[in-house]
């Protein structure tokens, strides 16, 4: 059922009168009447019955009319519906960001908000640790995460987004020397440790500086989160070895960061997506991340130039 024909019958219905119909939609008046014929073949019924020169909506026009506004409503509402299902308006992107991405992410949410501003992002930040197997279950469209999460899975295609270095995170007037081979200078601040459950890897490696400096730090007090963590340092209570992406995304104004060297910590972050995705939405949300990071991924300085 052609839709412009529907329209020149509700406007003539409405107006009852062919002449103006056809001034109003720019045509002639022989156009309208040859439309509206074609329509009522169509339907197989009268729509418009004359009495003398006055135009009338005859019974079955009358049935019609609601019919015919119900049926070009609907026809808009589809062309809507398709025009935002090319645009990737329909549906949501799921996305899972471990702690240490999130300045990745942020980057990415943020462009994609301009580019398609009618699209929600379901966003899922994991304080703990994360397994490939809990994103494969958890079905999320995009994961920020460690590249050693989903590394050498055949599920998942990935760009690697940044490269993460562990730091020492130190009062901001505490002196320190540049070398961190010698940790010693800490004698007079107690350790702020992590609890070791959900983040066995950066456990292990804050250890190994340890171990390889052969130095034991005092320990004080235990944070649940990094960014307690950090609060901690930031308040004077001591020290702590943190990633430099946490430092990054929680800035504190009373601290100093050192950067350890690459070779005792050096993380790859990703963003991954599951093959064979069926998600318009998450189509868009990854092309937009590699428009930023699809080249190249930002490298944390060597040495301790740009410290906090």
């Amino acid at each position: 059922m052609d839709s412009q024909r529907l329209k020149y019958f509700i406007s003539a219905a409405n107006s009852l009168n062919f002449s103006e119909v056809a001034r109003s939609n720019f045509v002639s008046q022989p156009t309208i009447s040859h439309q509206i014929s074609l329509l009522e073949q169509e339907l197989g019924i009268e729509l418009f019955s004359r009495q003398g020169k006055k135009l009338h909506l005859s019974k079955g026009g009358e049935f019609f009319l609601p019919i015919a506004n119900r049926v070009l409503a609907e026809h808009h509402n589809a062309e809507i519906e398709i025009k935002r299902y090319k645009q990737g308006e329909r549906g949501s992107v799921s996305v899972c960001v471990a702690e240490t991405c999130r300045v990745d992410f942020m980057r990415c949410l943020a462009e994609f908000s301009k580019q398609y501003p009618a699209i929600p992002v379901n966003t899922n930040v994991a304080l703990l640790g994360l397994s490939e197997e809990y994103l494969v279950k958890s079905n999320f469209d995009v994961c920020f995460v460690a590249e050693k999460t989903i590394n050498g899975s055949d599920l998942f295609d990935y760009v690697v987004t940044n490269q993460d270095r562990l730091c020492l995170v130190i009062p901001e007037n505490y002196p320190a020397p540049d070398d961190l081979s010698d940790l010693s200078f800490l004698d007079g601040l107690q350790y702020i440790g992590l609890n070791t459950y959900g983040t066995p890897l950066l456990m292990e490696n804050i250890q190994r500086v340890f171990l390889t400096r052969n130095y034991v730090p005092h320990y004080g007090h235990t944070c649940s989160h990094m960014q307690d963590a950090l609060t901690a340092v930031d308040s004077g209570m001591g020290f702590s070895i943190l990633p430099y992406s946490i430092v990054q995304y929680y800035p504190r104004e009373h601290i100093r960061c050192l950067l350890f060297g690459a070779e005792e910590f050096r993380v790859n972050c990703v963003a991954a997506w599951r093959k064979g995705r069926d998600n318009r939405s998450a189509d868009f949300f990854i092309r937009v991340i590699k428009e930023i990071y699809g080249n190249s991924c930002p490298v944390i300085p060597e040495d301790n130039n740009g410290q906090r």
